[in-house]
This record gives structure tokens, sequence and C-alpha cells, in this order.
């Protein structure tokens, strides 16, 4: 009897029951409970009368646990599943919402607090404050992180019916610290993605989620900062660099710096919230090429400014906090260390051949190479697998005949086939591998030097298919484990529709 009872406390079974009835947490809060106590009685940090605490805050933590935290989460679901609720909200004047929120969120959580102060809750909250005593279960006050976190694994567990996994990865971005929660579930059904893919604040009609636009494509009759625009260029809200102040370059010691001036911009790429760049029109594409084209000209005119940079992160892996198509922008007063190593090493190629060495590069692929990395070409402009590439199935788009910095071309129709390419070659590695994640950076000559002999703009693709340690940190080289030209065949063979 007692072995078949072991055998189904460890069976699937007794897991589905678990998970079934809504016993999982409050066992494992039970596990918790037993295991730390015993091990602080067994190796005490601190003396703790816990004959005279340990009821009370028991008492209360079970209360909060069981009883505040579900209805909490009740309210919240029904507040959150109300079919027009939230299109309600938005669709007010902004500053009938600025109100709403003072009054409604600020004094509001003012006067609950205030009522968690009152005799008759203050056996609820009172364990929030600092305790006499700080053990283990003390010192579980709750914080709004870990509330997020919590809702979001709560989330994640009911998305997966049947079982799965959940995995949060955690990073550093500058200050602050970035989390993503990934699960294995069935995901958000398509009658709810689209109401949630409505919230973009880069989205048309919310212009005023925004700074002011620097940039825009639109008709000549809108009025900036409004709807009816194709392409909209704003500053970033979070910015890596200000465009105010002056650089100050000084040492100190043997190390030189300068203050964080530049610019830092975003690029939105289509007003539609639920498209991606692959998804978009070829003309669309042009749109956004211009605009890259535009701001690079524009912010060339500022002395302090030595290189733009042009990038787009695809996908939360690949660095992405918002879905909604983007690309972004940073000027900066340096050079970049990696473009500054291309000018160094094409300048010494171009000394000893007196010939560009991305023009060799495309006569190779195309010539001797027979095009084994090849994964497509226009007249002007053509897609590969580079000879040795860092990334799995990592893409390069180079223009055919030379040509150093992006922002001196001219003919919009240039950029129009430019278009096609990228997106025949996105197109084609979402096709490959499942829309993957990726990075896209434009490389380009530095602002005060346009009409470099040696050197050669391009775009880099890098889908997110392995991940950057150790090794490849220590030593600077990588492991790629999908050679170039089983790639490019595999990319090159993939038959689009129209």
């Amino acid at each position: 009897m007692m072995d078949e009872t072991l055998a189904w406390l460890l069976s699937r079974e007794f897991r589905a029951y678990i998970l079934d009835h809504d016993l999982f947490f409050p066992l494992l809060f039970l596990l918790r409970c037993i295991g730390v106590t015993a091990i602080e009685l067994w190796r005490p940090a601190r003396p703790v009368s816990y004959r005279a605490v340990f009821h009370k805050d028991l008492t209360v933590f079970l209360v909060y646990q069981f009883v505040i935290f579900p209805v909490a989460g009740q309210i919240n679901h029904w507040v959150a599943i109300r079919p027009h609720l939230p299109e309600a909200v938005l669709a007010l004047p902004l500053l009938v919402r600025v109100l709403g929120y003072f009054i409604l969120a600020d004094f509001g959580h003012y006067w609950i607090h205030r009522l968690m102060h009152t005799k008759q809750l203050w056996r609820i909250h009172k364990w929030h404050h600092a305790p006499t005593y700080m053990y283990w279960l003390a010192g579980t006050r709750t914080t709004i992180s870990q509330q997020v976190i919590v809702n979001l694994l709560l989330n994640a567990r009911d998305a997966m019916p049947q079982g799965g996994t959940i995995m949060i990865e955690t990073s550093r971005q500058g200050d602050a610290v970035q989390a993503v929660v990934t699960d294995t579930g069935v995901g958000i059904p398509p009658e709810n993605l689209a109401r949630i893919q409505t919230f973009s604040p880069f989205a048309e009609g919310r212009e005023d989620m925004t700074p002011p636009e620097v940039y825009s494509d639109r008709a000549a009759d809108k009025p900036r900062n409004s709807p009816g625009w194709n392409v909209r260029v704003v500053p970033n809200k979070f910015p890596a660099l200000e465009i105010e102040g002056s650089l100050d370059r000084r040492g100190e010691g043997l190390y030189d710096k300068m203050n964080g001036v530049g610019a830092h911009e975003v690029v939105i790429e289509t007003p539609d919230p639920g498209l991606q760049l692959a998804d978009l029109p070829v003309e669309q594409i042009q749109r956004v090429l211009i605009a890259w084209r535009e701001r690079m000209r524009d912010l060339r005119k500022d002395p302090r400014l030595r290189y733009v940079l042009v990038f787009k992160n695809h996908g939360a892996e690949a660095g992405a906090t918002l879905e909604h198509s983007h690309s972004q922008i940073i000027a900066t007063p340096i050079i970049p260390r990696m473009v500054q190593e291309e000018l160094d090493g094409s300048r010494r190629y171009f000394e000893l051949k007196e010939r560009p060495v991305f023009s060799d590069i495309i006569d190779q692929e195309t010539g001797e190479a027979q095009g084994r990395r090849v994964v497509s070409q226009t007249e002007r402009f053509i897609a590969l697998a580079p000879f040795a590439p860092r990334f799995p199935f990592e893409t390069w788009i180079l223009p055919v005949q030379h040509r150093a910095s992006y922002h001196t071309i001219e003919d919009d129709g240039e950029l129009l086939e430019l278009a096609g390419l990228l997106r025949d070659t996105l197109q084609r590695l979402n096709a490959a591998l499942d829309r993957p994640p990726y990075n896209l950076v434009l490389h380009t000559a530095p602002l005060a030097e346009p009409d470099h002999p040696h050197y050669h703009w391009h775009l880099e693709i890098m889908p997110k298919l392995t991940r950057v340690a150790g090794f490849e940190f220590g030593s600077g080289f990588y492991i790629n484990p999908t050679p170039p030209e089983d790639a490019a065949r595999y990319l090159r063979d993939i038959e689009l529709g129209s």
C-alpha cells in the first residue's frame, strides 16, 4: 500500500491532479513553510521568539495570500476582460485621462492605504511594515516587481493546461534590469491578440504618446503629429545619448572620456501594429529606407556627430521591447570600434591591391565561387552569406557598384530596388526559420568622410538562433554550426509567393 501511494505521488497523474485543482501553490507554500522553518530552527541566523510571533505572522500571511490576493486578482481579471472598457478610456480626451489618473489612481491609492491602517484592516496590513523579528516569513513583504513577476508566472501557467515549460531570462539594460518570461503555452487567441496590439504607443492615432516627430512621410495636407502618416521618426523617450550639451572631451589619468552627447531616434515603420517589416509592401519599405537616408542627411549637419548607426531589433530575444515594427537611429560623436576596424582593414586592402575589398568579395561570390553563397540578386544589389559568418544564416546585402555612404543615394528608384531585395531576404529567413528574431545593422562610412574609395556600405542581418557566451567573449571567435554555403542554398531554394 505504501509503495502504491508513493508511486501515485510521483506520477504524472498526481501532478495533473494538483494543477487541475489549483493545489500547486498552496502545497508549495506549505512545503516552504515547513522546510524553511525547520532550517532556521536547526541553524538560526538570529534568535527569534517563534512561539510569540510565528502564529500571528502566519495568520496574517495566509489571509493576505489566500484572501486579498485572489480577490485582487479577480478584480484585475474582470477589468482586463471587459471588451470595451480600455477602448472607452483611451477614447477620452487626454486631459480627462490625466485627471482621472490622479483622482482614481493616485488619490484612490492614498485612501486605500489609509484604509489599510484603520483598526479593522490593520491586522491584515501590519505585516507589510517592519516587524519586531526579521525572519523568512516576516521578510516576504510583497513589492510591485514581485507582484508583476507572480502575475506573469500565473498567466504563463494558465496558458499551459496540458503542461509545459516556463522560462525567466534577465539582462541588464543600463541602470535597469529587463526580465523576459516565456512559456510553451497556447498563446493569446487571435480575436484577443488584435485587440491587444491596438495598444501600441506607435499606432496611428496615438501620436500624443510619443515625442514630437522630427520626420514623417505624410500627405501635404496632414499636420505634423497627427494621423495620416506612412512613416514617422521621433526622438527616443529613453535615449542612450542626449542631443543637448557639449562633448567636453577630457582625460582622467590614462583614460579619456566625454559627455554622452548624440541623438537617439525611433523610426516607426508602419501605422499598423499588426505588420512587421517583412510583411510590408515594397513601397512602404522604400519609405522606411528613405527615412533612414533623410535622417542621416539631417544629423550630418551637426558638427559634433561623426557617425550615424541605423539598426533594427526584431523580437524580444533580439532586444526589442515593443512589437510594433520599428528601427532605431543613434548618432555618435565617435566612430564605433567595429566600423573603424572595417575602415582600417578595407584601407589596407586598397593600399595593397588598389581595389575595394567589397567589390572583390562580390566578384568572388558571383564568379569563382559560382554563387554558392549568393541568396538573391538584382541589377544593383546582392544578398549573400558571408564567407565566415558569425551566426547561422547571417546574410549581407551590398550594392553591386562601389558606394561608401548610404546617405549619398540620390535615386529613390534605387531604394525601391533595395526595398524589394530586403523584403525578399527577410521573407526567405521567415520561411526557413519560422519568423526568427533578428538584428539588422546598416554599416556606412563616417559622416565627414562620405567618399571613401575603399569602403562599401552594406546591411547585415543576423538571426538570433544561437547565444553569444563565454567562448565568444573570451576569444572573439564565433561558433557557427551552419556553413554559409548550406544556409545560402537553403534560402535560395525557398519558393516565395507573389
